[in-house]
């Protein structure tokens, strides 16, 4: 139950190092997804204890930053190439045997995924000349992707984070900005932070509790993100949070350095 944790690296006890590992995801009681830089994809099979390196073609090229798995055969990796900066994103449909890669045009690098079942998935970062921020949607599994035009397009500062509990209710951050959408992303309304305030990452566990972090604070909201309270919590000086997840309104978990 995370009373304990140990190292498990890629490959087994005679591994070779591996490039910096920056997404995860599970995808069943025992799979587990990792993703990364050089598109590094790695899987494991029993919980987390061996890990194995997958060849992915498609990846090539290219650092991993997210990593969505909706069931055990579903899932999305997003990213962005190293050398053209252009966004990518893959899919799999088999449960990681074979990953093909989606072509969503006009974005830079991609810097999170959220997907509520096989056909409703989001993903952002930055547009194509890296000045900008982008959000795109989807709604046939990530075979098209429609470019959504709202306010956070003036802000230089890249989403990162967005986190979707239905097809219509969801949120995203950059930084000191939120948004929160009622109706899958067509409209957004932007959150009221304070001016101290940042967000990092974002989690809701239902329409109305939803938590935050950014630099060493963490936020909560209790109605749905229209207002953000931080916490008085009693953190390191100095600590910086980047991760935040939930499973109910009274159960959550923050991570950072």
């Amino acid at each position: 139950g995370g009373r304990t944790w140990r190292r498990a690296p890629v490959g087994g006890p005679r591994a070779v190092p591996v490039p910096a590992l920056l997404g995860v995801c599970g995808s069943g009681p025992r799979n587990v997804w990792a993703v990364g830089c050089e598109g590094m994809v790695c899987r494991s099979r029993d919980g987390g204890s061996t890990w194995t390196r997958q060849k992915v073609k498609a990846a090539k090229g290219a650092t991993l930053t997210a990593v969505r798995f909706v069931d055990e055969a579903t899932g999305w990796a997003v990213g962005g190439h190293d050398l053209s900066e252009r966004g990518v994103i893959l899919r799999t449909t088999n449960g990681g045997r074979t990953w093909t890669a989606l072509r969503p045009g006009g974005v830079g690098h991609l810097t999170c995924v959220d997907f509520v079942d096989r056909l409703h998935g989001w993903a952002a970062g930055t547009d194509a000349a890296g000045d900008g921020s982008v959000v795109l949607r989807t709604g046939d599994g990530g075979r098209t992707w429609e470019l959504l035009r709202a306010e956070w397009s003036r802000f230089g500062s890249r989403i990162e984070a967005v986190d979707f509990i239905d097809a219509d209710r969801g949120w995203i951050a950059a930084s000191d900005v939120a948004w929160l959408t009622q109706d899958g992303g067509l409209t957004w309304q932007e959150s009221a932070l304070e001016e101290d305030q940042y967000v990092d990452d974002l989690a809701f566990s239902d329409p109305l509790h939803g938590w935050a972090v950014g630099g060493g604070d963490v936020l909560e909201t209790r109605d749905g993100g229209l207002t953000w309270q931080t916490l008085p919590l009693r953190v390191y000086a100095g600590a910086d949070l980047w991760g935040v997840a939930c499973v109910d309104a009274q159960h959550a978990w923050a991570v950072g350095d």
